[in-house]
């Protein structure tokens, strides 16, 4: 090994996190957050062909021209993440047209070719310097390992600085760098130079291109953002991309993810206290308590901070995750927005409401969650149902520890979802020892037949708060859905309220609010209805299981390349492997499990320990970058060990995450009232002793199999690539019927059986 050949590996390892990481974010952009599969998808075809084509071509691995296959392989990678910008910014693919439009069949693929190709050479480079050494295999994976969470920090700390587009065109240049280490001539260095000047173009002059499924009433987002008399700034970070548009001289708004979701910013042209009390629909809670002391979750561009302080509001405290949205109505925006967040009544916090709320001993008259929808595909790629930790009982439980005892707890979604929330504060009602017939208000706004996209429910303690809320609906544009006191009980509440458990409520170890059904009830015409939403695309992501339709074509996806481009080709060299496929099969199934049960773990403690952490960004700073660098380092230990000890240290592993599993629900419980460092520091005896228990198995496996016979190796990247993607997917549909603790145990048996299997490849 040179240090060329490691700064290489390096290198790619960074491109290829960096890639993958920007993509998720960028088609959140480009189509909708639930598309990340296509992300999946893609990793899936790529990482588990670049193995078959190994199998098929062994010359690939041989020591003759080894430095100028891997700079071509280099070069060609940088050279396909550039084509997959220009297929992102230019192909016009519309996903929920598909079942509209047959074309989009054809774009649809062009979409996942662009997107495979640099997985491709991704998993094609590091594969072939893991299978040509393999007997080093615990100091190479180490550097691909640290090179991968390093690359995952500061991607997330990229966007902030760069934007999106350079962000992800940054794997180009780092592709090229890699190209330039490996064998540094002339050559490369034209590469790096082309790969630096096409990326700093193609950012500054060709944006990315939005679906024409996402509007805004009739008018395309698209056009909007291409107007820069409409769009007034666009901001980036590891959240979001945020937009400020002006739809008239009286309106602005901040799309998020350019449509995927907005929020209001009002237009406050004169002293806030001149204005009369609003009458908003979601003033509705203020109107029942004079003066409230009131806390908004989710406070966005300050719409519900400029109604409180309309209903004299003596103190406000409004909470917003998204730092760039806090800053924005604070310099940019203020003016327009009257500057109410200077007010010396309104205190405005960067934070996560459960994190708030946990650090908070304060009681409020109204709590008001307003629409705080978090559609945002998450930064590691894998898939996001929608989960929120701010839906949960858990959550509920402490809503109602923080409303005073004249308080009124108000919380908004689409009204498809409101019987499910119905449900949750009866539960959490009855947990406290309150009958909840009499302390829920439920309501829609308007008047107009048909589900709305904006409903609510009020809560309280006292059931007196609630009394007069009927007569007040009117003069707020809402209509009442469930009210015992006024004697408005619709059928679909009555279940909601006696028989709550029914509906299949979130807790903070199932955070999926969003799934109204089993997986089993999920029909043909529910993908039809999905594939054919068309425009209709905006309001399908409340009211259809749109992020379960797209995990189930991405397992078929998964299962259909699996059977084609694992089987033809082993099927192909079945003579030429010893020992036929009896062996291969066992290499196969310790490998994909190798994928499988590290992406169960990685995903179990992401989700753990993200209502814990709070920030999306630290959580996945911490747990995803902190079990890449502590694997790299237990694969870089791993190199001195015994191969005969292999099993042991698999079975560790095991012991491990058990540990893990037992005991991270006690110990956030306990740790939700440390301060912020404590609770890093706690999140990081947690990640640290998993990741680096888990670093030992792959490269002892690749080493033991070295040992016995080389020509398997190639299928074991193969289906380690595969498996992967396949536990990335099959993860979420564990843990939303069993829970996260049950995946981190479903994870140790996993690893149980890995170790009982890599004592078989040791067997000649």
């Amino acid at each position: 090994m040179t240090r060329g050949l490691t700064a290489s590996l390096t290198c790619i390892a960074m491109a290829g996190v960096c890639y993958q990481v920007a993509l998720v974010r960028a088609l959140s952009i480009v189509l909708w957050y639930h598309f990340a599969f296509l992300v999946v998808s893609s990793a899936v075809l790529g990482f588990g062909l670049s193995g078959m084509v190994m199998v098929l071509r062994p010359s690939l691995t041989k020591a003759e021209g080894l430095p100028s296959r891997l700079r071509a392989v280099a070069t060609a990678l940088s050279a396909a993440v550039l084509v997959g910008y220009a297929v992102l910014a230019f192909v016009p693919f519309d996903p929920f047209s598909i079942g509209l439009d047959s074309t989009q069949f054809v774009w649809g693929l062009v979409y996942i070719l662009a997107m495979m190709f640099p997985f491709f050479l991704n998993g094609l480079f590091i594969g072939i310097i893991l299978v040509h050494h393999a007997d080093q295999a615990g100091r190479l994976y180490a550097f691909d390992l640290v090179g991968a969470g390093i690359s995952a920090v500061a991607t997330l700390l990229l966007f902030s600085v760069v934007g999106g587009e350079a962000t992800l065109l940054l794997a180009a240049v780092l592709a090229a760098g890699a190209a330039v280490c490996i064998s540094p001539s002339k050559t490369s260095a034209m590469t790096m130079t082309g790969a630096i000047l096409l990326s700093v173009v193609f950012a500054a002059f060709v944006p990315l291109r939005v679906t024409e499924d996402k509007v805004i009433g009739a008018v395309p987002i698209a056009n909007l953002l291409s107007d820069p008399d409409r769009t007034l700034e666009t901001r980036w970070n590891s959240l979001a991309r945020i937009d400020v548009v002006a739809f008239s001289d009286r309106q602005r708004d901040i799309l998020i993810d350019a449509g995927v979701a907005l929020t209001r910013l009002p237009h406050v042209a004169k002293p806030i206290d001149e204005y009369p009390p609003s009458t908003d629909f979601l003033a509705l809670s203020f109107a029942q308590v004079d003066a409230p002391k009131v806390l908004i979750l989710g406070s966005g561009g300050g719409w519900e901070v400029a109604l409180a302080l309309t209903h004299d509001a003596p103190k406000v405290t409004a909470v917003e995750l998204n730092p760039a949205i806090v800053d924005l109505v604070q310099t940019t925006q203020s003016d327009w927005v009257g500057g109410i967040f200077a007010d010396p009544r309104v205190e405005l916090v960067a934070d996560e409401a459960r994190a708030f709320l946990s650090q908070s001993d304060d009681h409020w008259d109204v709590i008001i969650s307003a629409h705080t929808i978090s559609n945002a595909a998450t930064a590691s790629g894998s898939m996001n149902l929608a989960e929120s930790h701010t839906l949960t009982l858990e959550a509920f439980d402490t809503y109602l520890d923080r409303i005073s005892d004249r308080g009124v707890l108000h919380i908004t979604r689409p009204e498809a979802q409101l019987p499910k929330l119905v449900a949750t504060a009866a539960e959490a009602l009855r947990r406290q020892d309150l009958e909840p017939k009499n302390r829920i208000v439920a309501f829609r706004f308007g008047r107009s037949p048909g589900s709305s996209f904006a409903a609510g429910i009020l809560v309280a303690k006292d059931p007196s708060v609630l009394e007069g809320v009927v007569s007040k609906m009117p003069a707020h544009s809402a209509s009442p859905l469930w009210a015992v006191t006024e004697g408005v009980m619709e059928p679909r509440y009555i279940t909601a309220v006696t028989h709550p458990e029914k509906f299949n409520l979130a807790t903070d170890d199932r955070p999926f609010f969003n799934i109204t059904m089993q997986w089993s009830e999920i029909t043909l015409d529910d993908v039809k209805d999905v594939l054919g939403a068309g425009e209709g695309g905006r309001l399908a992501l409340e009211g259809k299981p749109v992020s379960e339709v797209s995990l189930l074509i991405l397992l078929v996806l998964v299962f259909f390349v699996s059977v084609t481009a694992i089987g033809v080709p082993l099927w192909i060299r079945r003579d030429s492997l010893p020992e036929g496929l009896a062996r291969g099969a066992k290499v196969a199934l310790f490998f994909s499990a190798l994928g499988v049960g590290y992406m169960y773990a990685e995903l179990g403690l992401v989700h753990r320990l993200g209502v814990f952490l709070g920030s999306p960004t630290l959580t996945f700073g911490v747990v995803v970058a902190g079990m890449l660098l502590s694997s790299g380092v237990g694969a870089a230990v791993s190199q001195r060990l015994d191969l005969r000890s292999a099993p042991i240290a698999v079975g560790a592993a095991a012991l491990v995450l058990a540990a893990v599993a037992l005991t991270s629900g006690p110990m956030i419980q306990l740790a939700l009232s440390f301060g912020e460092w404590m609770r890093l520091l706690a999140a990081c005896l947690v990640v640290v002793p998993v990741g680096f228990a888990l670093g030992f198995a792959f490269p002892l496996g690749m080493r033991r199999l070295d040992t016995v016979d080389g020509g398997y190796l190639p299928i074991a990247w193969g289906f380690n690539g595969f498996a992967s993607v396949i536990g990335s997917a099959t993860s979420i549909i564990l843990a939303s019927a069993l829970g996260f603790s049950w995946l981190l145990f479903v994870a140790a048996a996993i690893y149980v059986v890995a170790a009982l299997l890599i004592a078989e490849l040791g067997r000649s």
